[in-house]
């Protein structure tokens, strides 16, 4: 890539796109999910109704997606062809860790959640409609908060890699 503009095109929507990414998985790890955690069934219908109404998941598929493809189009401009050399990193392997800590945050983000997600919503359809008969069975519910719990888990986890990825890109260029 030739062009000054490109790279700060590049730059500018790998940014972008990386704030919104970083800090959605933040609020929702950190603030969102565990309120819903605590406020119970109706936390579940309102965080079931925000997720259907928002399109959550796509805007962050795709928040990553951009902030991965501008990334690795950085990355090949400036640094394709060089070694990583763990013992004294420059920053081709500060980028590049930071990179594939990014990358496997999003295929996870993008495979347990929607697959924990969908077992919450099945579980709760089931304990709605069990409630309509009375009090739903002590097994149903044990089973959401077991879920309700995973899913907090692979967020926080996916919200610390991608601070420690921010960080490895924060710094370096400096190393």
């Amino acid at each position: 890539m030739d062009s000054q503009i490109a790279i700060v095109l590049l730059r500018l929507l790998h940014i972008t796109f990386g704030m919104f990414w970083v800090g959605s998985a933040l609020t929702t790890s950190f603030l969102t999910l565990p309120t819903v955690r605590a406020t119970g069934p109706v936390g579940g219908q309102f965080f079931g109704e925000f997720m259907r109404r928002t399109g959550y998941h796509n805007l962050m598929l795709i928040a990553g997606l951009v902030t991965i493809a501008t990334g690795l189009a950085l990355y090949w401009d400036f640094y394709v062809g060089l070694a990583w050399n763990l013992s004294r990193p420059g920053p081709e392997t500060i980028f590049g860790l930071g990179g594939l800590i990014a990358i496997v945050v999003a295929i996870a983000a993008n495979t347990l959640i929607p697959s924990v997600s969908k077992q919450l919503a099945a579980i709760g359809s089931r304990i709605q409609a069990q409630g309509a008969g009375g009090a739903p069975e002590p097994e149903l519910i044990a089973e959401r908060g077991r879920l309700s719990s995973r899913l907090a888990h692979i967020g926080m986890a996916n919200a610390a890699l991608l601070v420690m990825a921010v960080a490895l890109m924060a710094v370096g260029r400096y190393v």
